[in-house]
């Protein structure tokens, strides 16, 4: 595509090599003229085009920090209860072997044992 231009010495049209070229440069230059005075006009107030993505962010990030803080206390108490559990978990694994290591014992030497406490009774049941 070839544009032309009237020229009033010559009275004809001439071919306007460079106008594509010149176009798309200004385009170029006014579009980022407008982009750039868009961006500071909105630094200039407050960022008010991006300002509410960032107030929704900040007030979801609120609303996480305020779960957080109710949920650890909540957590801590599950994980002491886990360790308790562990523990009488462990307790309750030795006493049952040792309970029958016992039991062994004092079958083969033919006695009835008289210092084993039933597991019910080892944890106030």
């Amino acid at each position: 595509m070839k544009l032309y231009s009237y020229s009033s010495e010559s009275l004809t049209f001439l071919e306007a090599k460079w106008a594509k070229i010149k176009l798309a440069v200004y385009g170029i230059l006014i579009a980022s003229l407008i982009f750039f005075g868009l961006f500071k006009l909105d630094q200039s107030f407050g960022n008010i085009l991006g300002s509410r993505s960032a107030n929704a962010i900040a007030a979801e990030n609120k609303v996480l920090r305020q779960e957080i803080n109710l949920i650890s206390p909540r957590v801590s108490k599950l994980e002491l209860q886990a360790r308790q559990l562990r523990d009488h978990a462990s307790r309750l694994q030795i006493l049952v072997a040792g309970d029958s290591l016992s039991r062994s014992i004092f079958a083969a030497k033919g006695i009835e044992s008289p210092l084993l406490i039933p597991v019910e009774t080892s944890f106030g049941r």
